[in-house]
């Protein structure tokens, strides 16, 4: 299996002198298999080696798990046919991911019935590691492994969490356990909670047994103040006169999810919330948090204050916000620290905005065509900025710059750089900007953005970027499009990026309605998903969207960019986050709209916006989008 994996004989067993430990180090698959002769898929052969020449009963197995990536170590029952290969749909059995690390011995039974199948003629027993669930590193010890005719009942204990009641988190909520029988017999629920922490516990309509291949969950009602440390016992009968433990210590884990401005550029005059969003993931309430921002000059704050003490965060998301009023155009970062011993993960947040005034009445540098308009307003940090116009409704939304890139520079440092134009250039109904960026290592970016209106209700935008030394660029984003900002926000009545969504308000780009974590998220999906190369959102009478080539060969070479889906757009003001969910991210109220360099899934992985493998940008050779 190499050295990513292994299976050996061991002496840690339960019973006797050796049993059969597995490991696998990282994704590398890893089991064991009873040995048997083939002749080849379809060939029927006599000998069935040491298959089990049965096609109904039961497995009991004993086990220690030592470590899982959640459902990746499992023990199989593999129906065969005549010819000796896997015929049907296995029995499964996954190890409870509660048990890693426990040390203890654990008993776990299987049925199966291939008795109406008159293909199966045989089964093997198949302990696996990475065949089935999440990948991951995972170590198993089996052992007493027995064949039965018939199995009985076993209560199989998925997983044990609490949920924390939204209107009092702190004191009550309610203890869900996860089970299901995977035996042949209806299971009994012997099951009892306690605490030493006083904590009381009231059971929610349990039922009175469990059937064969039936997954419920049971429920406790928990009352009691929660804080680091509490502690709940579980135990239950799982197999006869087995019973199994499980001590479920509740902590605190407060995570930073977001920080930002409701909307990414800012107009003068107008005021604006300042949010943070912490959540208190644990199952207890936190010590002391303490909250320090800044505010870039060219805000001011109106309402709040610049350092917050938190005695305590409850389970459960919290948010914090200011009033904030732009002072004077400019681009400015906004930065949050966070310090708890309870906090996980990042403690430091930012978020660039723009601060500008967009006079809609009176900007001289303007395009249009049909019903499209975009305005180009004149500020201290140069052109680039742009109002969205349609003739039926209104402002539609705001593209808030020509071009950013992510870089390295040559010292490996991340860099990021937005691009706004000196000066512009009018060429009969187009106009082109000239925009240039100078790194820290005195290498010059250079970038022409040109805007052409068709007459029929489109504008097109093409843009080249350039370097004059070699460059790791880790991204080159085109114009986004934030559709929504100074207007109706993250209202919409449709949005679409085929292939991947079609929405109706109030859905969000993120729910889990129609498919489950890790699918509900497809922000940067891989090219070849997308059916037809236009994105686009409608609120009221009015429609704004993005339609490109995607087989623009973007650097000579290459085809296929990246395109940049979010609705609301929770892209900028959240941190990254695994499996994102409506419940995990930030929004703001706006919907994101773009395009990016270099593509999926060559340079990027699928859902990022940045390279894993820088691209090397070169002088002479070019990125163009269109």
């Amino acid at each position: 299996m190499g050295k990513d994996a292994f299976v050996e004989v061991t002496g840690d067993s339960f019973e006797g002198e050796k049993a059969l430990r597995m490991k696998s180090f990282s994704k590398t698959a890893c089991g064991l298999n009873r040995r048997y002769p083939t002749l080849g898929k379809g060939k029927r052969i006599r000998a069935i080696g040491d298959l089990l020449p049965v096609k109904k009963g039961g497995f009991t197995f004993r086990y220690k798990l030592i470590e899982t990536k959640g459902d990746n170590v499992r023990f199989y029952v593999i129906p065969m046919g005549e010819d000796n290969f896997e015929t049907a749909t296995r029995a499964i059995y996954v190890l409870p991911k509660i048990f890693a690390g426990d040390g203890r011995w654990h008993i776990g039974a299987i049925a199966f019935d291939y008795s109406n199948l008159p293909d199966v003629r045989s089964v093997q027993v198949a302990p696996r590691i990475n065949e089935g669930g999440e990948p991951g590193p995972g170590e198993v010890i089996f052992d007493d492994i027995r064949y039965l005719e018939k199995v009985g009942w076993h209560l199989r204990v998925e997983d044990i969490k609490l949920i924390p009641d939204p209107d009092n988190p702190a004191v009550s909520g309610v203890i869900e356990i996860e089970v299901d029988n995977t035996g042949d017999d209806p299971a009994p629920v012997n099951m009892s909670l306690s605490s030493p922490d006083k904590l009381t516990f009231s059971p929610l309509d349990l039922p009175e047994s469990v059937n064969p291949g039936e997954r419920v969950k049971l429920k406790w009602a928990v009352a009691g103040l929660r804080s680091a440390g509490s502690r709940i016992s579980v135990r239950w009968n799982s197999y006869k006169d087995e019973e199994e433990r499980f001590e479920l210590v509740l902590r605190p884990e407060v995570k930073l999810v977001g920080f930002g401005p409701s909307e990414t550029v800012l107009q003068m005059r107008g005021e604006y919330e300042l949010r943070l969003s912490l959540a208190n993931l644990g199952g207890a309430i936190s010590g002391p948090v303490q909250i320090e921002i800044d505010v870039p000059q060219t805000v001011e704050l109106k309402e709040g204050e610049r350092s917050l003490r938190i005695e305590s965060l409850n389970p459960g998301r919290t948010e914090f916000w200011w009033k904030i009023r732009p002072s004077r155009p400019g681009i400015g970062t906004f930065r949050v620290k966070v310090h708890s011993k309870d906090l996980r993960g990042p403690s430091e947040a930012e978020f660039t905005a723009i601060c500008t005034e967009i006079p809609e009445e009176k900007s001289k540098l303007r395009l249009r065509s049909g019903g499209l308009e975009l305005l180009f307003p004149e500020n201290p940090f140069g052109y680039g900025l742009c109002a969205v116009r349609v003739e039926s409704e209104g402002r539609m939304g705001v593209i808030p710059w020509l071009g950013m890139i992510v870089y390295l520079t040559k010292d490996g440092e991340r860099r990021k750089a937005y691009f706004y134009a000196d000066r512009f250039t009018l060429k009969g109904e187009s106009i082109a900007f000239k925009a240039r960026h100078t790194d820290e290592d005195g290498v010059n970016w250079d970038l022409i953005a040109t805007f052409t209106p068709d007459g029929n209700g489109q504008i097109k935008v093409d843009l080249e970027l350039n370097v004059d030394k070699p460059r790791k660029l880790l991204a080159f984003h085109g114009l986004r499009l934030l559709v929504g900002e100074g207007n109706f926000g993250e209202a919409y009545d449709e949005a679409v990026l085929p292939g991947i969504y079609y929405m109706e308000s109030p859905e969000t780009s993120l729910d889990t309605t129609f498919s489950d974590p890790p699918y509900n998220d497809q922000h940067a999906p891989h090219p070849y998903k997308v059916t037809a190369p236009v994105m686009a959102v409608r609120f009221d009478s009015g429609l704004v969207g993005l339609i490109w080539d995607p087989l623009q060969r973007w650097d000579g070479e290459n085809i296929a960019p990246s395109s940049l889906f979010a609705s609301p757009n929770w892209i900028g003001a959240t941190l990254p986050v695994e499996n994102p969910t409506p419940e995990k991210v930030l929004f703001q109220d706006e919907h994101l709209l773009g395009l990016f360099l270099p593509s999926i899934p060559k340079w990027v992985k699928e859902n990022t916006l940045e390279a894993e493998n820088p691209y090397e940008l070169k002088p002479g050779k070019g990125l163009s989008l269109r």
